[in-house]
């Protein structure tokens, strides 16, 4: 009987040994996470624009709305590599990781990802063309080059994760978004998966309720949910301001999750909050979300 004792005493404490480091391993589940999200097109460098809307002047603008509205992430479409530079070092708090569309070229659109570093532990990431062949740079359909990037990231004090893509379809291509959209979604599923935390934002090129453009928001729908419809705080501002007022007029940008609640969705078009009425041609959207 005592030798008995003594196997179930040692297996026991075995048991819990393993037990205790398998929970160490494992990152620990709080009852919901917090999330801050912003998409914004952020406007390319280009000659064509000049005065306030020139990048050298309100380029302190696109900081300030940062500081200002304080996400967890946020994703960045058009930026050139340059305006990236001047990002990384004004927002050292954040971590990054993006892509040029072109495959390389210093001149090149990119999309960006940008995260708190001290919040968040990067697990993975990567990138596809919108387009036939997604693996090599290529041309999407009757569109232009355009490209998804996408992390996988870990809260660091409650162990949830999550993946975020940012993408931006083309504006012209009438095929190229259809089918990005639907890549989009097949991508979504093929790397997070049904049960996973996903989001992704960006510059849809699309307009809801539009007999056009609005269809090519249908793929999403089916799988996600669209802040600006379902959050329990929301408005329907639109999101493209062009540098004028008057042409205010269309909703372009978007933000959808999946298995993540969205409890607040704002646009960001305060004409005082930043510095700059117009700190893009787009205004940024922000997404508060909890899983």
């Amino acid at each position: 009987m005592k030798k008995f004792l003594k196997i179930f005493l040692v297996a026991a404490l075995v048991v819990s040994a393993v037990v205790a480091a398998d929970a160490r391993r494992r990152p620990k589940k709080a009852a919901d996470t917090r999330l801050r999200l912003i998409s914004y097109n952020i406007r390319m460098t280009t000659p064509k624009d000049t005065g306030l809307a020139d990048w050298d002047a309100r380029k302190f603008a696109s900081v300030n709305m940062i500081r200002t509205e304080k996400p967890d992430v946020f994703g960045l479409q058009e930026p050139r590599w340059p305006q990236l530079d001047y990002l990384y070092a004004e927002l050292p708090e954040y971590d990054h990781y993006a892509e040029d569309k072109e495959g390389g070229l210093k001149e090149s659109q990119c999309e960006a990802i940008f995260w708190l570093r001290d919040k968040y532990e990067l697990l993975d990431n990567g990138m596809y063309w919108l387009s036939a062949t997604p693996e090599r740079v290529s041309k999407g359909w009757d569109g232009n080059r355009r490209i998804t990037v996408w992390v996988h990231l870990r809260d660091r004090r409650t162990g949830r994760d999550f993946w975020y893509f940012c993408t931006h379809m083309d504006h012209r291509g009438m095929t190229a978004r259809q089918k990005a959209a639907e890549l989009n979604v097949e991508k979504m599923e093929e790397i997070a998966g049904d049960k996973a935390v996903v989001f992704i934002s960006g510059d849809m090129n699309s307009q809801r309720g539009s007999s056009k453009t609005g269809k090519f928001l249908e793929p999403y729908d089916d799988w996600m949910d669209d802040a600006r419809e379902t959050a329990k705080e929301t408005d329907d501002h639109r999101t493209y301001g062009g540098f004028n007022e008057s042409s205010r007029s269309l909703w372009l940008d978007y933000v959808f999750s999946r298995n993540a609640a969205p409890l607040r969705y704002r646009t960001l078009d305060s004409p005082t909050a930043y510095g700059l009425a117009h700190i893009s041609d787009h205004y940024p959207i922000c997404c508060d979300y909890e899983f």
